[in-house]
């Protein structure tokens, strides 16, 4: 490895070349760190030019059939220390190695909520039950039972989804026989996911809640020292019409929701992180809001940044200060004083600051689009139509072959510019127009013969 030992380091684990290194860097650069990248891809699978701004001699690579764990972090830790590096911060946006993330952090003094914390956070039924204990959810949850559940239809809605997972990984409403055996059904398939493994970390298990009511919003939070910073609110939509939930669009501003009810998220969302020791770093959490009985409740914590194009849509609203980054500061920045300027400034491009002031910052609207499992893309394009997308991000190519599993195969990301205004409006126009503009053909698997 070529590394400058008068630098401090940014180490950066990604999976498979997952990461958000093109992003990752430059924030660094600015902080005076080096990036150091960690994936599980190896160099013979992967070109160099898949991460973009590193230089080959600074890529750390750890073999493709060795998913990165808490120990193999703590062992580069060591052989950097033995090299007489400074390892400033820990990060990986990849959800199944943040509890390796953490490890590391915890190891080198930098500021991230603790392995503890982390590992129960992902525990989704655990955080449920937590929740409920402190009176900050009104939904109850279990252990997902065939025949348990069975006997419970058609006395309220439920909801079933992984105890661990990413997304919307097989999550789906419960309210018939046939949905008990579709669960179930995904259920035995995901030992099978070798993507998703890291991320089960062994735990199969599903759960079952009774679902919760009201639209659906993220709040995107960056918490430092305690204290949390809401940088942004979405608004979220789902299309159900194949029975798993899946997202399929995101708006900023979340124009439905009046001051007080925003604040009352803000507090809301706090309030959790709270209960669940989650005191450092940044969070993509999704709650519902029931206006019928002006009420809050979680549907998720996430103990990462949002995908798709949230991070972007962050940066947009915030004339320039990405979740991201935020995230990265929250880690690297140490010294008391420098950590009590950042929350000042975080507190200034925050939701709560702008709907204060009353300022919405740009407006955004994005779209996620999937593909079929078990499919292979034959060809993918998309047309620019007469109001081409401002950021475009296609996530297959030729070729590519979605694991036959039910979860979110995505075909890509598309982010228009938007007045807050006119949201309402051009989510219909727009998914519309997306739509009659992204060509994908699939190959017929039988007929590839593989």
């Amino acid at each position: 490895m070529n590394i400058d030992r008068t630098k401090p380091i940014l180490l950066v684990l990604a999976h498979n070349g997952r990461s958000y290194i093109k992003k990752i860097d430059p924030v660094a650069r600015v902080l005076g760190l080096q990036t150091l990248l960690v994936s599980s891809t190896s160099p013979e699978q992967d070109s160099h030019d898949h991460y973009g701004v590193l230089a080959p001699e600074t890529l750390v690579y750890v073999p493709l059939d060795q998913e990165i764990t808490y120990k193999s972090v703590e062992k580069i830790i060591n052989h950097l220390w033995q090299l007489g590096c400074d390892i400033r911060g820990v990060i990986s946006s990849y959800e199944g190695y943040r509890y390796a993330m953490a490890v590391g952090n915890a190891m080198i003094g930098a500021p991230d909520c603790s392995p503890y914390a982390i590992a129960r956070a992902m525990d989704k039924l655990l955080v449920r039950q937590i929740l409920a204990d402190k009176n900050l959810t009104r939904c109850c949850a279990e252990p997902f039972s065939p025949a348990d559940i069975g006997k419970k239809i058609g006395e309220k809605k439920y909801f079933a989804k992984p105890r661990r997972g990413a997304g919307s990984y097989g999550c789906m409403r419960v309210a018939t026989e046939q949905d008990i055996r579709r669960v179930a059904s995904i259920q035995s398939g995901m030992e099978l996911d070798v993507e998703y493994a890291h991320i089960f970390s062994g735990n199969y298990e599903y759960m079952i809640e009774t679902f919760v009511p009201g639209d659906e919003y993220s709040f995107e939070v960056t918490k430092i020292d305690g204290s949390a910073i809401i940088l942004a609110i979405h608004a979220k939509y789902h299309d159900e019409s194949n029975g798993i939930a899946l997202e399929v669009a995101n708006s900023y501003p979340a124009v439905a929701l009046g001051r007080d009810e925003a604040h009352a998220g803000i507090t809301y969302v706090a309030s959790c992180l709270d209960a669940l020791g989650l005191q450092e770093g940044a969070f993509h959490v999704e709650a519902r809001y029931d206006r019928d009985t002006n009420a809050w409740d979680i549907i998720e914590i996430n103990v990462r940044i949002g995908g798709a194009l949230i991070d972007e849509s962050v940066e947009i609203a915030t004339s320039g200060y990405s979740h991201l980054r935020s995230w990265i500061e929250s880690i690297v920045v140490r010294n008391y004083a420098d950590r009590r300027k950042l929350l000042r400034e975080l507190e200034v491009h925050s939701e709560r600051y702008r709907r204060d002031k009353g300022e919405s910052g740009s407006g955004t609207i994005f779209f996620s689009r999937y593909g079929p499992p078990g499919a292979v893309v034959k060809q993918i394009e998309l047309k620019p139509g007469s109001r081409p997308p401002d950021i475009a991000r296609l996530a297959v190519v030729a070729g590519t072959r979605f694991a036959p599993t039910e979860r979110s195969h995505f075909l890509g990301n598309f982010l228009w510019l938007a007045k807050p205004e006119n949201i309402s409006r051009d989510l219909k126009i727009l998914g519309k127009h997306l739509d009659r503009n992204l060509s994908v053909a699939y190959e017929n698997l039988e007929e590839r013969g593989d």
